[in-house]
């Protein structure tokens, strides 16, 4: 809101030097780098590699050890057990968006649904650019919107493809969709969670009605994102990884890719956790 009395705290000190850059920089990139590396297959394939250097060391007895620890490594990443216990739970925190939460809600109604990639490819329609995360949410965040007649789209994201911004695909996709292009507001800054909770907030402050869509594996993360600026947001989570089958498949035991997958999304949100703890 223009009345608004919210301030976001910066740093204006830019460093000419890389000697003087602050630690939490330097954290932030090496976060950053170590971001795509951290995930369950890496972790087998280490703890093979030091068990093998180990044996030929002579070092049996440990290479043995962690022979025992990849192998328990192996079973616990590539079987649905471990994976879909800790994605349901961070999944079953916040329930999705429903008819009990519209009386909570007055005024004009911001629905931010937030970026998750995009590829910019002239052939296809904006819709078929986006990202399945993408279109997941944005499809999501449209049977929100239509759901009241005060509210206000708001869609984030700079540029990482071609010449134009996620928030300008998930526009013009929108609008495909059916959303008055009247009623959308892009963000075309953010290149994070962290950032698109900033940019939202020096945009509209932190009294609106905010309604944020994201994955629900991902919403606790994208929540604390918001509510350490000061903005109740209420989650509306969508992608669901998990979903309760009433004929289960009955092999859950036997190992699969996907559930590497799972558990990679799970590094992903610890790794997100111990960034922000740090940081």
């Amino acid at each position: 809101m223009q009345g608004s009395t919210f301030v976001l705290r910066s740093s204006s000190f830019v460093p000419r030097s890389s000697f003087f850059v602050p630690w939490i920089v330097k954290m932030d990139l090496l976060f950053n780098a170590l971001k795509g590396q951290v995930n369950s297959l890496n972790l087998i394939l280490v703890t093979a590699l030091l068990s093998f250097l180990f044996y030929k060391l002579n070092r049996r007895r440990t290479g043995m050890v962690l022979a025992v620890f990849g192998f328990a490594f192996f079973f616990l990443f590539s079987t649905s057990y471990l994976p879909k216990y800790l994605i349901k739970r961070m999944e079953s925190k916040y329930p999705p968006f429903n008819a009990d939460h519209y009386a909570l809600i007055d005024g004009t109604v911001y629905i931010h649904v937030l970026g998750a990639g995009y590829t910019f490819d002239e052939r296809l329609p904006a819709s078929g650019q986006l990202s399945p995360t993408g279109l997941s949410r944005l499809s999501e965040a449209i049977r929100i919107f239509n759901l009241f007649d005060n509210s206000i789209l708001v869609v984030s994201g700079n540029i990482a493809s071609g010449h134009v911004s996620l928030a300008n695909v998930a526009r013009k996709a929108s609008i495909d969709l059916g959303v008055d292009s009247t009623r959308i507001v892009m963000l075309e800054d953010p290149s994070t969670t962290h950032e698109e909770a900033e940019a939202l907030a020096r945009r509209f402050g932190s009294t609106s009605s905010l309604i944020v869509v994201t994955d629900a594996v991902h919403m606790p993360r994208a929540i604390g994102f918001f509510s350490d600026l000061g903005i109740e947001a209420y989650p509306a989570p969508t992608n669901y990884l998990i979903k309760e089958d009433t004929n289960p498949f009955a092999f859950h035991w036997m190992p699969h890719t996907g559930n590497f997958v799972l558990m990679d999304r799970v590094w992903r949100e610890v790794f997100g956790e111990v960034k922000g703890w740090f940081l």
